[in-house]
């Protein structure tokens, strides 16, 4: 009986014991699909690092509002997407609404965008369309309102209705010859739209195509388009300038369906050159003071720029402002801007007069800059922002650089950015397991804030930046809000690639105020924080700089103040002694009552 008992017992031990190793087995099995999965007939989806890749051979399935693709549960973490070669589309719904998408590369093998891929992603600010696209779908990017630059390739045949509705950021765009079929309302409510170029193979422009576009100023129309469909310019208040390729009874008949506003109509244009685009507006803001706008919008194989600069006088004086937007899609096209802003700045010096200057660069391609590249803004009062294909910006103060720090070598503005899932001891226990690892790919020996996404669902919330000390130890460095983007900005004097650095987030938010007294608050959402205790001017901090017995810089400052102090007092004290033993020893007649 005993072994009958003991026979069914190790049967059940048995039993348990395959139960915990299937269970086991099957656990990295569920992380796995978590991250990674199939979209497709051959096609694969992975998710690491805040960057969603779709890979392999074939077409991607098509999704919905209602029943969303398989990565919608990282949709917050999701900052850049690539689409490698080999895939031919991107289905309908694929990547629709991730606010937090900064940068999207598609490959060359891609032809189809489906309808609304791209809806709603209005943090999306670097596009990279490779040639090889056919069809851009219905809405594929409406909304995407943060876009301000989109390079349309010659391989591209349709552009669906309301394409880029509303992508009020927009400046300017060229629909190039290659294309046949352009349906209503593309570029409706483009309010920052400059200058449009139609080189489309059409007969007539579709009803409503630039509706709303309060800031075009200047179009080209190839001569294939004898129609202009209703509404095509309606609230166009600006619209002067309409180069047409036609002439005789065509250019009469386009001349005749444009608005009020246009006052140079030039027929038999020649409308496939680089796009150049001059405008000029006066206008009296409500404190009375005319302000003159001289806008330029110049279109390249290399670049595209648009500058803006703003003649303000009245009672306040006289000033200038700039404003440049370019992106870059080649190295050629630093010279460009170069040229473009030297051309604008007019002699100004931007300096002590605070006539400020606002830079937008977006880096296409290569993320490397060389340091002469930024000697134009040095000890000026500009504010320089750098956009990469990582999803990253760096930022920098013109008054904060110095032509000495910048040297002729170049630097490499990407890193390496993710979670800390594999913490060791050491870094769990300064940020947890709910902290980053960050890495940058070069040296840098000047002042940038750098922007970080942590994901919309750490909004508010305090994150701070530790810089590795010696014997693996860490060091905090800095605390700042997150914005309401949920982007971390760090304000670092230095940074070194050899190093690893960790972020780490508390879940202290604007409610709990103790959580701000040492934070600093990004301009962003400053006005949100009208009482806040934030260091103003900002403090940058020099991270990771050792002394040769491997301390940092303020443990090297505290020990020298110490042995200064020290010195002071064992100087102190030697001197009160001497002092005190001469006048033990020193004879005076008068003082025991002799005369001389």
């Amino acid at each position: 009986m005993r072994h009958n008992i003991l026979k069914l017992n190790i049967g059940r031990i048995m039993a348990v014991l395959l139960a915990i190793v299937f269970l086991a087995s099957a656990v990295p099995v569920a992380g796995a699909a978590d991250v990674s999965g199939e979209c497709g007939e051959g096609v694969s989806w992975a998710f690491a690092n805040g960057t969603l890749t779709i890979s392999g051979e074939g077409e991607m399935n098509s999704y919905g509002e209602f029943f969303p693709a398989p990565w919608v549960d990282h949709r917050e973490k999701i900052n850049v997407v690539n689409v490698q070669n080999g895939v031919s589309n991107i289905g309908d719904f694929a990547f629709f609404s991730l606010e937090n998408l900064r940068s999207v590369t598609i490959a060359e093998s891609v032809k189809t965008i489906g309808a609304y891929a791209f809806y709603g992603c209005t943090g999306l600010k670097v596009l990279n369309l490779s040639s090889g696209l056919e069809e851009i779908g219905t809405s594929a990017f409406k909304m995407c309102t943060a876009l301000t630059s989109v390079r349309l390739p010659e391989t591209l045949k349709t552009i669906r209705s309301e394409a880029f509705y509303r992508c009020e950021g927009l400046l300017g765009v060229t629909i190039p010859v290659s294309v046949t079929t352009l349906e209503a309302s593309v570029f409706t409510y483009c309010s920052s739209l400059k200058s449009a170029a139609v080189l489309a193979n059409i007969q007539q422009l579709p009803a409503w195509t630039f509706y709303g576009c309060y800031e075009l100023s200047a179009v080209s129309i190839s001569s294939s388009i004898t129609d202009v469909g209703v509404q095509a310019f309606q609230d166009c208040y600006v619209l002067e300038t309409v180069n047409y390729g036609g002439s005789g009874a065509q250019a009469d008949n386009v001349k005749s369906e444009l608005p009020y506003t246009v006052k140079d109509f030039i027929s038999e244009a020649d409308v496939s050159k680089d796009l150049v685009v001059d405008s000029n507006r006066v206008e009296t803001d409500e404190e009375g003071n005319t302000v003159v706008t001289d806008s330029t919008y110049t279109e390249t194989e290399n670049s595209s720029i648009s500058t803006e600069v703003t003649h303000t006088n009245g009672n306040g004086g006289y000033k200038v402002d700039l404003k440049l937007d370019a992106t870059i899609e080649n190295e050629n096209g630093w010279n460009e801007v170069k040229e473009q802003l030297g051309n604008a700045m007019a002699n100004r010096e931007y300096g002590a007069s605070k006539e400020k200057m606002d830079i937008n660069i977006q880096l296409k391609g290569d993320t490397v800059i060389a340091g002469t590249d930024l000697n134009i803004f040095t000890n000026k009062y500009a504010t320089v922002s750098i956009y990469t294909n990582q999803g990253a910006k760096w930022r920098f103060n013109g008054e904060e650089l110095r032509e000495k720090d910048l040297s002729e070598k170049n630097y490499d503005l990407s890193f390496t950015f993710q979670p800390l899932t594999d913490p060791d001891k050491n870094q769990e226990e300064v940020v947890g397991k709910n902290g980053f690892l960050l890495k940058f790919n070069s040296d840098l020996n000047f002042k940038v804030e750098v922007h970080l996404p942590v994901g919309l669902s750490n909004a508010r919330m305090i994150a701070s930046f530790y810089s590795p000390e010696f014997k693996d130890g860490y060091t905090r460095m800095q605390n700042s809000v997150i914005d309401n983007d949920g982007i971390a900005h760090f304000y670092l004097a230095s940074v070194k690639s050899s190093s690893e650095y960790l972020i780490g987030i508390s879940n202290k938010t604007d409610e709990d105020r103790d959580g701000l007294s040492e934070a600093i608050v990004p301009v962003e959402i400053e006005g949100d924080y009208p009482k806040a205790d934030y260091r103003e001017p900002i403090q940058y901090v020099i991270s990771d700089v050792k002394s040769s017995w491997g301390l940092d810089i303020n443990q090297v400052t505290l020990i020298l103040v110490g042995v200064m102090v020290g010195c002071i007092l064992i100087v102190g004290v030697v001197v009160f002694i001497i002092f005190k033993t001469k006048r033990k020893n020193f004879y005076d007649p008068y003082l025991d009552g002799k005369k001389k």
